[in-house]
C-alpha cells in the first residue's frame, strides 16, 4: 500500500492516542470534571450533526436541541 494512502490514517491513529491520553490526564483532576462532561455533550452533539446533514435528515433548525442531550 502506497505511504500517501497510509499516512493520513497513521495520523489519525496518533491523533486519536493523544487525544485519550490528554483527557485521561484531564480527568485526574476533580475541577475538570464537570467541564468535560459538558464538551462531551458537544462533542456527540457535532457527531450527531454531522452524520444527520451527511445523511439529509436535518430539514430545519429546529429539527434538534443542544436541551435534549
Amino acid at each position: 500500500m502506497s505511504r500517501a494512502v497510509l499516512a493520513p490514517f497513521e495520523a489519525y491513529q496518533k491523533a486519536r492516542v493523544t487525544f485519550v491520553q490528554t483527557v485521561a490526564e484531564l480527568a485526574q483532576r476533580p475541577q475538570n470534571i464537570e467541564a468535560l462532561q459538558s464538551a462531551g455533550k458537544l462533542f456527540h452533539f457535532i457527531g450527531y450533526l454531522v452524520v444527520c446533514f451527511l445523511c439529509k435528515r436535518v430539514e430545519t433548525e429546529t429539527d434538534f436541541d443542544l436541551n435534549n442531550l
